[in-house]
This record gives C-alpha cells, structure tokens and sequence, in this order.
C-alpha cells in the first residue's frame, strides 16, 4: 500500500512541547544499570500498553524525539533513550554496531522491566538497530515504524550515483577518526560540535550539551559511521526475517535527497528513486507493511514533520488494540 501521512492537530506548540520534554529528560530521565555493570538513560512518559520503544539516528541523542514524545505519551507508554557515549549514557569499551546495539536496546528494555511486545520506532540508522532488534527478538515485537530509515550499503549506492561522493566522504571520515581520538588537540575539538545544541535547549544547559561531545562521544559516532556499510549492512542481510502479520509504517521524505555540494539535478532525481526502492523493497518483511510518503520534509521528519510521526505510530498502537 502506498498512503500520503496526513499532519494531525496538535494540542500544544511543538516548541511548548519541546521546552516540556527538555524539563522532564533532563530531572526524570534514570540510567539503567546492565548487565556487566555498564549503563544508558533512558527517559519514559505516558502510560499504557503497547509500549512504543524510540530508537534514534546516527550522533541523534534521546531528544531526537522531543517533538513527538508527549504527544503519544497521550496515548501510550513511550520510551526513548540515549545510546552508549551519548549524552548521558556512559560510553562502552564494546563494539558499536548495530548488532551490538540492537543487543543493548534487549539488555535496557529487561533491565527495565518494561513489558513487551514493543512497538519499535526508528530514524536514519537508528532503523538499522531496530531491525536488527525485530529479527533477534521476533516475539517482543508487536509492530514497527520506520521513519525515513538508512539502507543497506548506501555509501556504496550513494557513490554508484556520485561520483564525487567518496571524496567527500574520506573526508568526513577524517574528520570523525580526529574527533575521536583521546588526546585530540584543542583546536580540533570546534569541527567535532555535531551536532549543534538546539535552539530550543534551555540555555543553562549548552554548555553541559557540548561538553558531552566528548572524544568518548566522537568514538561511538565514528564506530556506528563505519559499521553501516559493513558489519551492520552484513548483519541486515544475513538475519533478515519475515515480520509476519505484525505491521510496519514506513515513512519517506518527500523531499528530493540533495546531499552533496555540486550534486547535479540528473544525480538527485536518481539518488531519491533508488533510495525510494530501497525503502520499497524494505516493506516486503510485513504482510501488513505501508509506504508513507511525508511531503515537505526532508531526512529529518522527528523535527520537520513531527505530526505524520505521531500518526504513523497511534495508527500501529490503535491497530494492534484492536486486534486484542
């Protein structure tokens, strides 16, 4: 099926919304000790079942999803949390792919005694994560939405398409491997800000948001970066399994993908209709899978159209109610 996500009526402003959540992350949140002694924070609202489980995207903390946490909290228990080394998770000595870190996500759910199964939600490579997670842990998922989430390989589609993109993105590597180093120099660590605070984070806290962008941080963004056309892509594809009737929302920006400086008009229009087969092929793991197309919105749906979010999953959780 292939729908067009429609923005729903919000009771609050997002930025309202956004000044709320960045109150109760920062008083409420808790870290949650693991197995092995590590531990992440994780940052709840709302009651009810199913719980809706947030995963977030690459150097993308728990506040991903301050735009849309307290709207479904209205309907269900929503969770998001902070990966190890971001924000308030103590960083790991362990691996950093998505394999690794689809086990983190089953380790902070038991440690926390949250109920399953769990409706999964994922953006950019946090979807790599998430279906990973789905194909370890079938029976604690009761359904999953996707929103714009990363592909298999797509550094190599992406270079397939642009020429000059591998350039670019040695590049960027570079510039991540520097951040990441324990003993970086002073004057490297202003190229390692990324991402910027948001403008919407209480300004007594800056200062705290940038300081946690340690090398620590660095090492597990840069970890996760190289992993996505390797280790992770390999393990996407090797322990792909079937969702069965369980449904899968897929959200895809509607706008063109213009990525790179010089991209050509030909280069865009191809780069967004493989990357839109991609995200069709993904739908084929569901007997109940919808492609949603959010119009206006580039990569960055949580923030651009937090609204088509909030229905995408209140469509999944009004649906699996239900069934019961």
């Amino acid at each position: 099926m292939t729908g067009t996500a429609q923005a729903q009526p919000a009771v609050e402003s997002f930025a309202d919304q956004a000044k709320r959540w960045w109150a109760g992350y920062l008083a409420d949140s808790e870290l949650v000790s693991l197995p092995g002694g590590r531990k992440l924070n994780l940052y709840c609202q709302g009651k009810g079942m199913p719980v809706v489980m947030l995963e977030s995207g690459l150097g993308a903390g728990a506040f991903n999803w301050r735009f849309v946490q307290a709207t479904l909290a209205r309907t269900t228990k929503v969770c998001a949390y902070d990966r190890a080394g971001y924000w308030k998770s103590p960083p790991t000595q362990g691996p950093r792919h998505a394999g690794a870190e689809a086990d983190d996500l089953a380790a902070l759910l038991k440690a926390a005694k949250l109920p399953g199964p769990y409706v999964v939600v994922a953006h950019s490579m946090g979807g790599h994560i998430a279906r990973l997670y789905a194909d370890r842990h079938l029976r604690d998922v009761a359904g999953m939405v996707l929103v714009d989430p990363s592909v298999e390989y797509q550094d190599k589609m992406l270079a397939e398409i642009v020429p000059t993109a591998p350039a670019m993105m040695s590049a960027d590597l570079a510039r991540r491997q520097d951040c990441a180093s324990d003993l970086r120099p002073p004057e490297v660590s202003p190229k390692c800000l990324d991402p910027a605070p948001p403008a919407d984070l209480p300004k007594e806290f800056v200062d705290w948001f940038v300081d946690t962008q340690g090398w620590w941080y660095s090492s597990a963004t840069l970890q996760e970066y190289q992993a996505m056309g390797a280790a992770s892509s390999e393990a996407l594809v090797v322990e792909k399994k079937s969702l069965g009737a369980r449904p899968l929302i897929l959200l895809n920006a509607g706008n063109k993908m213009q990525l790179l400086p010089g991209q050509t008009e030909e280069q865009t229009d191809a780069l967004t209709a493989a990357w839109l087969q991609k995200h069709r092929e993904m739908l084929s793991v569901s007997e109940k899978a919808e492609l949603r197309m959010v119009e206006g919105s580039g990569h960055f749906i949580p923030r651009e159209k937090p609204d088509a979010v909030v229905r995408a999953v209140n469509d999944v959780v009004r649906g699996l109610r239900q069934k019961r």
